[in-house]
């Protein structure tokens, strides 16, 4: 370990001697700071220091992930094409902790750009809540900004297990009936027949939804009751959507407990196709870790929930901002070193332009995955042909080889207020993500230790 320490100490000394450190910090901060102060929302002070840390961090995050990128492709690689690299492993220094030892300097010297970084934003955001000039409780700031929430979504398993029957009897139909007609090329080139198959899926979903006017429907919730904060207001957020706009819904919100029990029931009424909020003291929240919430409609008109879109969700006091803050750098430093480990093994095993070239589009694929996930679905309606498989197999390859280097959108969750499920992403996505680093370290380990580095001509 005193070996790789040596390593990396030397690495980041390096960095900072020849301006690196300083120039990334100075760049990166001043970037975040402008593009917190040049984005604006709605004139409500906490949307707009919401969209702004958004914007913001997310820049952050991005131009850190492809310094280090850049960095550790061109530590390891100049050491390499200089033969410094030579000198350092004929010495009792193993190749593989000459590695390690770049990658906790790099590691490092990435934290330091982050921290400086985002301190200097926690600063912005102090100095525009001090010059605000509209009357701001902090109550209201506290509650609003200072708090952050735990979201809680509605189980959907069963109802997609509804769902994707239903579907599956109606596309049968759906296929036979275009059978029938024909295909016509026009049609299939244009994307009418696949769309149709689409939108089938929507209206089953739509219809799922649906609550009659005197009916009732409930949907179960599973969450910690430890996880609440003692104080404050949890929430119902949602979406509605009428059969007739113009007239208000009426209903009564319930909360029952796992025995059945109703812990808390409001009336409510308002107009659709707004997004409404409905306040529960948190001590009326039930003390069991499933709970049912149910809306029974009182009114006359058809009313819509989209569940499938986020359309309704929990939201309880779980923790404070700063709290939140330093579980939001912890996944931001695990991304940093999955971008890490990823340049030094691009390094590792190309040559300099090439290491740069597949570093970078590894990186980028990785975070375009939500892209490609999207054409994966378009492409599950269309016929299962030989173009058609093999467009999916590539995308699913190309997703397989690259979505571990996305980490969870916690750059915009930290910004909206909401809590980080810290132990649900480390349970779940935590475990993947650690195979593919422990993949990734492994293969460039074991170039840079096997490869013949006396045949690299020098000029």
């Amino acid at each position: 370990m005193k070996k790789i320490f040596s390593v990396s100490k030397t690495t980041v000394l390096l960095l900072w001697r020849n301006g690196t450190i300083p120039a990334l910090t100075v760049m990166i901060s001043s970037f975040a700071v402008f593009i917190f102060f040049a984005t604006n929302s709605n004139s409500n002070l906490t949307n707009e220091l919401h969209l702004r840390l958004k914007y913001a961090l997310i820049s952050m995050s991005v131009l850190t992930n492809l310094a280090v990128l850049y960095i550790g492709v061109f530590s390891l690689r100049k050491d390499i094409d200089e033969r410094r690299f030579h000198t350092i492993s004929a010495a009792p220094v193993y190749r593989s902790q000459i590695w390690f030892g770049k990658f906790i300097g790099i590691l490092i010297t990435a934290s330091i750009v982050f921290i400086t970084s985002f301190s200097s934003l926690c600063i912005s955001s102090y100095l525009f809540i001090s010059n605000w000039d509209k009357k701001y409780s902090s109550e209201k700031l506290k509650d609003n900004f200072l708090t952050s929430y735990m979201e809680c979504m509605p189980d959907m398993a069963e109802l997609n297990k509804e769902v994707k029957m239903e579907y599956a009897k109606r596309l049968k139909k759906l296929i036979e009936k275009q059978k029938k007609e024909g295909k016509d090329q026009e049609a299939e080139l244009e994307g009418d027949i696949w769309r149709k198959r689409k939108i089938l899926l929507r209206e089953i979903q739509k219809e799922k939804q649906i609550i009659a006017p005197k009916s009732t429907s409930q949907w179960n919730f599973t969450w910690s009751h430890s996880d609440i904060s003692s104080t404050g207001f949890a929430s119902i957020i949602f979406k509605s959507y009428s059969n007739n706009r113009k007239v208000k819904f009426k209903g009564t919100w319930s909360i029952e407990d796992e025995n059945g029990k109703t812990v808390w029931i409001q009336n409510f009424e308002a107009y659709p196709y707004l997004e409404q909020k409905i306040k529960i003291p948190t001590e009326k929240m039930p003390k069991s870790n499933k709970f049912t919430l149910k809306f029974e409609n009182s009114g006359k008109t058809y009313l819509i929930f989209p569940i499938f879109n986020n359309g309704l969700k929990i939201m309880y006091p779980n923790r404070n901002i700063y709290e939140n803050a330093i579980h939001y750098m912890l996944f931001s430093f695990l991304g940093i070193a999955i971008a890490t480990a990823l340049a030094l093994t691009c390094a590792s095993v190309f040559s300099f332009p090439v290491a740069v070239f597949v570093a970078f589009i590894t990186y980028l694929t990785g975070n375009f995955s939500g892209f490609f996930k999207n054409i994966m679905h378009d492409l599950s309606f269309h016929d299962a042909d030989l173009v058609t498989i093999f467009y999916k197999s590539v995308i699913s390859f190309v997703l397989w080889l690259t979505q571990m280097l996305k980490v969870p959108p916690v750059s915009s969750t930290f910004a909206d207020g909401i809590s980080i499920p810290t132990l649900k992403l480390m349970t779940t996505w935590g475990i993947s993500f650690f195979i593919y680093f422990l993949i990734i370290v492994f293969i460039g380990t074991k170039v840079l230790k096997n490869k013949e580095l006396d045949k690299i001509l020098t000029k």
